[in-house]
């Protein structure tokens, strides 16, 4: 049953990321997505009754907290029809990530083929609307300039990938790692990450997301930091950086330069984040113990805030939806993530090849993981896959980990 279960998490993550429903009309008849993760959550259930892993504890521990209390503030919502047409069901297909992850990604072999399968379809939904951009001037989505008076296009997910601009940024920054630290394996890595990093790259600058293009530039600091070749990075990220920057157009320079000057096109929209943030705080304290109930921020924000807008801040994200109570519990979630990349990458530092597999899987994610907290301030992520697929794979890694420290152990007794 869970070699069954393993393949259809496989095409679970395909179809969800590629939102093949959406591209095959017979497969959305049959809502694939709901359909294969009702089948895995029956699957996981019979695979895992009676055989909780004792060190997962903590985190599996926290994540139910979580989906219960989410379950118990639902009748005191602002509107439980949305908790039940919104909210929860889109809290259940991002949370279940984390238990098919544990559940079926249980040895290296099936973490290589995982990995390779959730890469290929990221890098897929980024090189599909760049194409599209390139072939046939698409881009997606837009920015207003000048309070309004002007517009500049920004390059968003496919048609069939409602994946907005700053999404898309999120979907590159968090692959980029797998291909610099996968690099090292073999030269047919080094190869892809060649041809791939500058496409994905160039794809970044066109989605216009600042938070982005900070986030991307965690991410190669977090690269340098752990390269041995920091002298020839250094100046090489450098000088493609001030090459990219002068072959962008004056709108994109100018959002870019927002970042750091008010007096720019692009300023307004600087601003607006914070008024924003403090509008969303001020929303956030409405009810600020329970929340307006899971999935209304949208709701809340349009009812009693400035916009229809989700917010674009996780912890307030939290906050509108769940309270300050669903804002403690998530953050000790995100922490127990941490603690678990960090245990699994102390361990493989003192055993494994700096080449290996696993040793490599654990660089890039800390890279990522690191990304993920600084883009969190930026943007939403309660009812999104992200953390929860992080979670899903710090236990994988921990297990994987602690069975080659098991290993080690053993051959050391076999040899006395």
């Amino acid at each position: 049953m869970n070699g069954l279960g393993f393949k259809l998490y496989l095409f679970f993550t395909i179809s969800w990321h590629l939102h093949l429903a959406s591209r095959i009309p017979f497969l959305g008849s049959l809502r694939i997505d709901l359909l294969l993760a009702l089948i895995l959550i029956v699957m996981t259930l019979i695979i895992r009754y009676g055989k909780e892993k004792k060190e997962n504890k903590e985190i599996e521990g926290i994540l139910k907290v979580l989906i219960i209390y989410a379950m118990v503030t639902f009748p005191i919502s602002e509107w439980p029809g949305t908790v039940i047409k919104v909210g929860l069901p889109a809290f259940i297909k991002a949370s279940v990530f984390y238990y098919f992850t544990v559940t079926f990604v249980d040895s290296e072999k099936r973490l290589k083929i995982f990995l390779l399968v959730y890469i290929a379809c990221q890098t897929f939904r980024v090189l599909e609307p760049l194409y599209l951009h390139l072939t046939q001037g698409y881009w997606g989505s837009g920015a207003s300039m000048l309070g309004g008076l002007e517009f500049m296009y920004r390059l968003a997910g496919a048609p069939h990938d409602n994946v907005n601009p700053n999404g898309l940024a999120a979907v590159i920054f968090s692959i980029v790692p797998y291909f610099y630290f996968y690099a090292a394996l073999s030269w047919k890595h080094k190869v892809l990450a060649i041809l791939i990093l500058p496409a994905i790259i160039y794809a970044m600058v066109l989605t216009g997301s600042r938070s982005g293009i900070i986030c991307l530039g965690i991410a190669v600091a977090g690269i340098i930091y752990k390269s041995k070749r920091k002298a020839l990075l250094v100046p090489l990220v450098v000088a493609a950086s001030i090459f990219v920057f002068l072959n962008l157009s004056p709108d994109q320079q100018d959002r870019y330069l927002s970042l750091l000057k008010s007096d720019t096109k692009h300023g307004m929209t600087v601003h607006d984040r914070v008024t924003g943030l403090e509008d969303n705080f001020a929303l956030f304290m409405k009810r600020p113990v329970f929340g307006f109930g899971l999935g209304t921020a949208q709701e809340a924000n349009y009812n009693y805030g400035t916009s229809a807008l989700l917010p674009h801040n996780l912890y307030m994200d939290i906050g509108i939806q769940l309270g300050i109570i669903g804002i403690v519990v998530f953050v000790y979630f995100m922490k127990t993530i941490i603690v678990n990349f960090w245990t699994s990458y102390k361990i493989m530092r003192t055993m494994l090849d700096e080449r290996n597999f696993l040793y490599k899987t654990c660089e890039a994610l800390q890279i990522i993981l690191l990304a993920e907290v600084v883009f969190s301030f930026a943007s939403y992520g309660l009812l999104i896959p992200s953390w929860y697929l992080l979670a899903g794979l710090s236990v994988s890694l921990t297990d994987l980990s602690r069975n080659q420290l098991g290993n080690k152990s053993a051959k050391g007794d076999g040899q006395q």
